[in-house]
């Protein structure tokens, strides 16, 4: 069977988000440590976001900052691999 890998980071508990690409055209998704099975929450192709969610929950998250402008001097997180 054809397996990739992609990255991806959870928003709150039990959301992660990655890449619209990462996930298009899979039939299945897993958190690859212990293969935990993930749903696909929705995905924009042109922002290339998707939403996965997932039963396992994390207690480490990345805080996401409402729609509202940044502030100078607020801290910037940038992602990528």
């Amino acid at each position: 069977p054809l397996r990739a890998t992609g990255t991806g980071f959870y928003v709150n508990a039990t959301d992660i988000v990655t890449a619209a690409h990462v996930v298009e055209g899979c039939r299945a998704l897993s958190l690859p440590e212990e293969g935990t099975a993930l749903r696909l929450l929705a995905a924009d192709p042109v922002a290339d976001l998707a939403v996965l969610a997932s039963d396992r929950r994390s207690s480490r998250w990345l805080p996401l900052r409402p729609a509202d402008r940044p502030r100078l001097g607020q801290p910037v997180h940038a992602l990528g691999y």
